[in-house]
This record gives structure tokens, sequence and C-alpha cells, in this order.
């Protein structure tokens, strides 16, 4: 059951500025705590780190493009927490929904009607002759 939903967003993004003030009023009226972002301005919803969303939320929804997606992906290690894209303007390949969709899509998946698509993560390391450099997956996620 989704009781916690947790919101990352391209800042930069008006669209997804917007799409945020709409969002977590629908949201708490259908009894879902929301929980956004260090540095997203929202009234009624709890401000947090996105490695404490990825602990706390049964649903992130990520409103940008695939790059937004991917930040947050590798943070979320129960795999039974879907995160749900949300494509905010250009061409998204990961992020599949349009926000024009996202009431339709997001009303069905807090109904328990969606389906997860598992995707695979990858690790690389790059090794020099002279050192180690430390992974890149770890390395360049956000803390």
């Amino acid at each position: 059951m989704i009781r916690t939903v947790g919101l990352v967003a391209k800042y930069n993004e008006p669209k997804a500025a917007r799409t945020v003030r709409w969002l977590i009023p629908w949201l708490r009226k259908r009894g879902k705590k929301v929980c956004v972002e260090n540095g997203l301005t929202a009234r009624g919803a709890q401000s947090c780190t996105k490695k404490e969303m990825a602990v706390e939320a049964d649903l992130i929804i990520s409103l940008g493009g695939d790059g937004t997606l991917l930040n947050i992906a590798p943070l979320v290690e129960r795999p039974e927490v879907p995160i749900l894209g949300v494509n905010m303007g250009g061409l998204g390949f990961i992020t599949e929904v349009a926000v024009d969709e996202l009431k339709t899509v997001l009303s069905k998946t807090l109904d328990g009607d969606y389906e997860v698509e598992k995707r695979m993560t990858l690790e690389v390391r790059v090794i020099s002759k002279k050192r180690r450099i430390a992974p890149l997956s770890r390395a360049q996620r956000p803390r």
C-alpha cells in the first residue's frame, strides 16, 4: 500500500514547479504523506534529503527527465518501491509519463493498478596504471 509519496523534480523547470504546486494537495486529499526533496518549496509536504526519501517513500515521482530519474534511482535500495518518471518536456526514454497524463496514471497507481518494469543498473570502475579510481556509480551519487 502506498502511504508516503516522494517528489523529486528538475529545479529549473517551471513546468515541474507548477506540477508540484497542484500535486501535493492532490496527494494529501487522497490521504498520502508527501515528502519533497530539500530545495523544493512546497506547502503541505515534509522536506527531506533524497536519501531519507529513498528510505521512507512507498512511491517516488520523478518530475523532469531521464537524468532526474537516474539521480534518485541508485538511492532507492528497496526493489518494491516504484519510481514514476514524468517527462517534463524533451525526449524521455525512461520517463514515459507525460505531465498531462499524470493524474490518470497516478490515480491508477495509487489504486494498485500498475506494473513495474524492472531495470538493471551498472557499476563502472575506471582503473588507471597509476591508481584505482573510485567506482563512478558511488562517487557521483548525490549525498
